[in-house]
């Protein structure tokens, strides 16, 4: 029954990887990019990392997003190495700061993207109780987790219902800004408070040891994936010692 049930899965969602895998793939690849540089093996390290979301992405069947952040990463390196040949003082600068940024946080942010987007709740709890974290940390993990899906989906609502009132830029920016920034406030409480109801409703906050029928595990592409992860950090550890 186990077999069939994640053989489904896996038609449906491609490649499955423990969620433990996932974060610590998540804080590595983050890490390391925010700490190293362009320059020789650590330029080959760079390049990667990047390419690491880039194939997560692919092998859980969310090619579109893929394809988005390889274009965007190869543009703005590409603008980085024209910057360098054709511009000069402060807007050499500004390109520079602003492609730089962009390379350093990108990587990091898909990374984000590809563990919330192919990781259940059920999946994170059963993650959370296997490394026995402690409830305190594990209810606001849990209660975030769903809520900032829930903010994305009530503010495309909110814009929809302002262009349908034709409350647009016409009245001004300010205005604009508050037809969409007040609902969404609002919205953002309740939605908060009804996900913490929902989480303890489930049991989050019993004293006895809850149930998970979520099986997870590391298999064959979680160690390939934190292999490649540790890899990295070796080699950024050995050439930043040498």
């Amino acid at each position: 029954m186990t077999s069939t049930v994640l053989a489904l899965k896996q038609q449906q969602r491609g490649v499955l990887f423990d969620p433990r895998a996932k974060f610590l793939a998540l804080i590595i690849v983050a890490s390391l990019l925010l700490s190293i540089g362009n320059e020789g093996l650590m330029g080959l390290v760079r390049i990667v990392l990047a390419l690491v979301p880039f194939v997560l992405l692919v092998l859980s069947r969310n090619i579109k997003s893929g394809v988005a952040y390889i274009f965007i990463y190869l543009v703005a390196y590409g603008l980085s190495v024209m910057s360098s040949m054709f511009l000069s003082g402060p807007l050499l600068f500004l390109a520079l700061g602003v492609t730089g940024i962009m390379r350093q946080f990108l990587p990091g942010v898909m990374m984000g993207y590809w563990f919330v987007s192919t990781t259940t709740v059920s999946e994170f709890m059963a993650a959370c109780d296997r490394i026995r974290l402690t409830q305190s940390i594990e209810i606001p993990l849990v209660v975030m987790m769903r809520y900032f899906p829930t903010i994305a989906q009530d503010y495309s609502q909110i814009s929809d219902a302002a262009k349908m009132k034709a409350l647009g830029l016409s009245q001004g920016p300010i205005t604009a800004v508050e037809n969409r920034l007040v609902p969404l406030l609002a919205s953002a409480v309740r939605g908060g408070e009804d996900l913490s109801a929902a989480a303890l409703t489930r049991g989050l906050g019993a004293p006895i040891h809850r149930t998970n029928i979520c099986e997870i595990g590391f298999h064959a592409c979680d160690m390939m994936l934190l292999s490649v992860c540790a890899l990295c950090a070796i080699l950024v550890f050995l050439i930043g010692v040498a």
